[in-house]
């Protein structure tokens, strides 16, 4: 066995066995330098730092891991590190081609530049939701969502997103409705009505994407939202069709009459459109989620006294075959609410 010897500073040791390969080492080198660096060591992120241009790719996905936790806000030294944006770094952070150290990078740079509106950082991730990896896209967004403050001059982030709304993959449009939907000031009416226009998309992700988007970003009460969104309600997709009814939610005031009857045709859920949009739509009638959300709302949105809903919900109980006792317990509550009112 080879003997120990110091290194990094002289502060932390690592032993090489003959019996252990390298990388290994190196992730437990990597681990301690975090542990060190909690600790109150100021050369921890400088030892790291080039562990993410490692060989391995194990050594890289835990030094990354370990930049995300003791790397100062706005570190740029370490941003230009996991952006690829020198020639020492190029090909690896976000650009590695692990796609789960692209993954931990995206992360890292989530923490490392919240609430920044780092362009540079928004630039690189907004890049990401084109890439070939669902976990990394999905990554980049959260890690988008982080660092772009809502409250900021970000409209430049806004119209990436919309482009990307109106662009050819499927899975860019799922993530930029997402993104607007989190980033988008309510009542924006450039991202409303391309929402709007998203909504009638092909693929069943992008539609429930919009309607949930919708739901965060328009007027309440708008009237083509509104429309839109009822629209969804009878989507073939039963995961479409409870986003809708979700978005209801948020888009209406007690006893808005074109939500409630909406909502009263998914007690059911029996009615939705026969055409299969895409091979991919999943569709189902009687759906469970999409009969609960609906009960739900109904407690919310519908006005008390209301003989109509309470017809409904009797007529439910009367004929309906669930044997959901949680759907027929929440239904029977809101009966008796109802009609208590009703009568008093």
């Amino acid at each position: 066995m080879v003997a120990q010897r110091p290194e990094d500073r002289g502060e932390i040791q690592t032993t090489q066995a003959h019996s252990c390969p390298q990388w290994l080492h190196g992730i437990a080198l990597a681990k301690r330098l975090q542990k060190h660096a909690s600790q109150g060591d100021p050369g921890a992120v400088d030892a790291i730092a080039p562990r993410i241009r490692h060989p391995n790719s194990s050594v890289r996905l835990a030094a990354v891991h370990a930049l995300r936790h003791v790397a100062n806000k706005l570190d740029s030294c370490v941003l230009e590190d996991l952006l690829g944006q020198n020639i020492a770094s190029s090909g690896f952070g976000l650009d590695d081609v692990s796609c789960e150290v692209r993954v931990a990078a995206a992360e890292a740079v989530g923490e490392i530049a919240e609430d920044s509106a780092h362009r540079r950082s928004c630039q690189k991730l907004l890049q990401l939701f084109e890439d070939e990896d669902w976990h990394v896209r999905s990554a980049a967004q959260k890690a988008l969502v982080k660092v772009s403050h809502k409250d900021a001059e970000c409209h430049w982030i806004k119209n990436e997103l919309i482009s990307l709304l109106h662009g050819q993959k499927w899975s860019a449009k799922v993530l930029a409705a997402e993104g607007l939907g989190h980033l988008a000031r309510r009542g924006d009416e450039e991202v409303v009505h391309s929402l709007v226009q998203a909504s009638a998309n092909q693929d069943w992700a992008v539609r429930k994407a919009s309607a949930w988007a919708l739901g965060k970003t328009a007027p309440v009460g708008d009237s083509d939202s509104l429309q839109a969104v009822v629209t969804l309600v009878e989507d073939p997709d039963w995961r479409v069709r409870k986003a809708a009814l979700e978005s209801l939610g948020l888009l209406c005031e007690e006893g808005c009459e074109i939500a409630l009857s909406g909502i009263l045709s998914r007690l059911e859920d029996s009615r939705v459109e026969v055409e299969q949009r895409h091979v991919l739509d999943i569709i189902s009638r009687e759906d469970r989620d999409v009969q609960r959300t609906a009960v739900e709302l109904l407690g919310r949105l519908a006005q008390r006294g209301d003989h109509r809903v309470v017809t409904a919900l009797q007529r439910y109980l009367d004929t309906t075959r669930t044997r959901d006792m949680h759907l027929l317990d929440s239904v029977q509550e809101i009966v008796r609410q109802f009609s208590i009112t009703t009568i008093s």
